[in-house]
C-alpha cells in the first residue's frame, strides 16, 4: 500500500523523502528517522489518501513537537470526507513500544461524511518518545475505493482550550439548531475561573483577526452553551470558536485561543445498518438444503434533497451466488421475480459458507453503504461455533455442543492413561 499526504492547511510542506519513509518505515523499530520531520502542534490540519484496496496498515504518524508529558491527555479529530465508514485507531509511542490508548475513546468507526475527536491519555510515570499516530483500517473485509481520503485535525491537549463541540465539527445541523455547546477547559488551579468569548458566523475565515474575523456573540460568559443569534439557513456553512481566559494564569497568559469548528445545513448523506452479523444452518428454516437470511436495515435519514430513498443489495462475497450482477435475486423462482431493491430483505442461501451482502442507500445526491455477514454451516452446533462469543462446555470432548454419554465413553476409555515424560500423579 502506498501512502500520500495532500491538502495540508498549515505551513508544513511534506517532501518526497518523508512520504516514502511512511512506506518503507520498519514500525517494530524504536526510531523514526525521518517521520520525525511532520509536527503535530495543535491547529494543523492534514489531509490524508490513501491509495490501496483495504486500509489496515498504519497510514500517518504525528511528530509531537510541543512535547507530551505523562498525565497529559492528547486529542486528535478525525474527518472522514469519502462514502464509507473508516475505522481509526491512536497510539502513542514510549519506551517499549507500550500504547497507552484509552481504548473506550482512543479508537472507533468515523461515519462517512462524519467527524470523532479520539482522546487517549498517556499514564503517569511512563517514558515518552514524543511521538502520536494514526492507524487507519477498515473492518478487515470490505474493500475502499483507491483515493479515499481523511481529514486530521490535530487539536492537542485537552487541559488548554474549549473542546467537544456541538453540534460536532463537520455536522450537518437541522435547521432548528438553537444552541452551541462546548466542554471548558479545567483552570490552572482550583481558584481559577474558565470564562469564554464565542464567535459565531459564516465566509472565509482571517487567521489574524480574533475570532477568525466571525462575530463575537457571547463574551465573557462562564456558561457552556449560548444561543445561536439568528435563524440557520438552508445549504450554509457557519463557523464558530470559542477563546477560554482562566483566571488562575500569570499576566498576559490567561487566554487559550479555540479551534475553529463548523458546521453546515447541506444534504446529509443516509444513516445505514444492514445490521448484525448472522449465524444460520443448512435446514433452520425448513428447507434442508437452505438457510433462510432475513434483514432488517435502519436507515435514517434528513429528508434531503428531495425526500427519496432507493436500496440496493449487492453481494461481495459467497460459496453461491444468491444475487447476480443485475440486482436480481438468483435462488428466487420463477427467476426474475424479485429484485434486490428493498430496505428488508429475505434471502435463501443455498450453500454453507460466509457470505458477505452490502445495503447502499441512495437519496439522490448522496449515498452510504453498510455490509452485513451471514455465516451459514452444516449443523447448529457450527452455527454456535463459528460466533466469536462461543466458549465450548467443559465436558464437552467430542465438540458436539452437548455434554453426553458419548463424552463419558471418552473419558472412560481414556481413563488414567498418562503420556507425560514423568510417571503422572496416582499412575
Amino acid at each position: 500500500m502506498v501512502v500520500g499526504v495532500a491538502g495540508m492547511v498549515s505551513a508544513v510542506t511534506l517532501t518526497d523523502a518523508v512520504l516514502q519513509a511512511f512506506v518503507d518505515f520498519d514500525w517494530n523499530d524504536n526510531t523514526f528517522n525521518s517521520i520525525t520531520d511532520i509536527p503535530g502542534d495543535p491547529g494543523t490540519v492534514y489531509n490524508i489518501t490513501l491509495f490501496g484496496d483495504n486500509w489496515t496498515d498504519i497510514a500517518f504518524g504525528v511528530y509531537n513537537s510541543a512535547g507530551l508529558n505523562p498525565g497529559d491527555q492528547w486529542e486528535l479529530e478525525v474527518y472522514n470526507p469519502d462514502a464509507y465508514q473508516t475505522f481509526v485507531q491512536l497510539f502513542i509511542q514510549v519506551d517499549g513500544w507500550v500504547y497507552t490508548t484509552d481504548a473506550d475513546s482512543a479508537e472507533g468507526w468515523v461515519d462517512a461524511g462524519a467527524a470523532k475527536t479520539f482522546v487517549f491519555d498517556l499514564d503517569p510515570g511512563i517514558s515518552i518518545i514524543d511521538a502520536v499516530g494514526l492507524k487507519v483500517g477498515t473492518d478487515g473485509w470490505t474493500g475502499r475505493p483507491s483515493g479515499s481520503s481523511l481529514d486530521v485535525h490535530v487539536v492537542g491537549g485537552q487541559g488548554t482550550q474549549a473542546r467537544d463541540p456541538d453540534p460536532a465539527n463537520h455536522d450537518v445541523v437541522p435547521l432548528d439548531l438553537a444552541e452551541l455547546c462546548w466542554t471548558n477547559p479545567d483552570p490552572n488551579s482550583e481558584s481559577g475561573v474558565i470564562t469564554c468569548d464565542v464567535y459565531f458566523g459564516t465566509g472565509e475565515p482571517n487567521d489574524l483577526l480574533p475570532g477568525f474575523g466571525y462575530e463575537l456573540i457571547v463574551e465573557g460568559t462562564e456558561e457552556t452553551c449560548v444561543a445561536i443569534p439568528y435563524a440557520l439557513e438552508q445549504f450554509e456553512e457557519y463557523h464558530w470558536a470559542v477563546d477560554c481566559y482562566d483566571s488562575s494564569m500569570h499576566a498576559g497568559e490567561e487566554l487559550s485561543v479555540g479551534s475553529l469548528w463548523d458546521f453546515n445545513t447541506n444534504n446529509g448523506a443516509p444513516m445505514v445498518y444492514s445490521g448484525p452479523s448472522q449465524y444460520l444452518w443448512l435446514g433452520h428454516a425448513g428447507d434442508a438444503g437452505s438457510a433462510t437470511a432475513d434483514f432488517n436495515a435502519t436507515v435514517s435519514d434528513d429528508g434531503l434533497p428531495a425526500d427519496t430513498l432507493t436500496y440496493e443489495w449487492t453481494q461481495t462475497s459467497g460459496p453461491a451466488e444468491i444475487i447476480d450482477a443485475n440486482g436480481v435475486v438468483v435462488a428466487e423462482e420463477p427467476y426474475g421475480s424479485k429484485t434486490a431493491d428493498t430496505e428488508d430483505i429475505s434471502l435463501k442461501l443455498t450453500a454453507a459458507g460466509t457470505y458477505l451482502f452490502e445495503l447502499t442507500v441512495d437519496d439522490t445526491d448522496r449515498s452510504t453503504s453498510n455490509s452485513i455477514q451471514v455465516v451459514v454451516a452444516e449443523t447448529p452446533c457450527e452455527a454456535a461455533q463459528a460466533m466469536p462469543t462461543y466458549v465450548p462446555i467443559p465436558g464437552d470432548i467430542s465438540g458436539d455442543c452437548y455434554v453426553s454419554l458419548e463424552d463419558l465413553a471418552i473419558m472412560t476409555e481414556h481413563w488414567l492413561e498418562c503420556n507425560s515424560l514423568m510417571p503422572c500423579a496416582g499412575g
